[in-house]
């Protein structure tokens, strides 16, 4: 969970050097993180090896306002950094804007990683 809110944080600085495809990345990590540092603590086991932010929520019984914010995060863990995945350039498809806005889903993800590990 430390690493995940630690990628958050660099998606967060990643926003203030006009960095957003690398912020939207981030948030996905961060979310990714999180979610698996949940698991290992509830679960006390290795946390899959997959990316799917929806599956790994849905395993932990994330609630219904989770899972909708990790489906918006879901895609960015390769259309933020392919170009045949985001159909362009990543780095001319974010702004300010979007990366802020995944920021905040990452961010709601990380409260309730936080209130579910308590």
């Amino acid at each position: 969970m430390e690493q995940g809110k630690a990628e958050l944080a660099m998606a967060i600085s990643l926003v203030e050097a006009r960095g957003f495809s690398g912020a939207a990345f981030h948030s996905h990590q961060a979310a990714e993180l999180l979610l698996k540092g949940l698991w290992i603590h509830l679960k006390r086991s290795a946390a899959p090896r997959f990316h799917d932010l929806v599956e790994l929520g849905t395993g932990l019984g994330a609630p219904e306002n989770v899972l909708a914010a990790l489906r918006r995060l879901n895609p960015e863990y390769v259309v933020s950094r392919y170009p045949d995945a985001a159909n362009g350039v990543p780095a001319r498809n974010y702004d300010r804007e979007r990366a802020l806005e995944l920021i905040g889903l990452a961010e709601g993800v990380e409260r309730w990683v936080s209130d579910a590990s308590a």
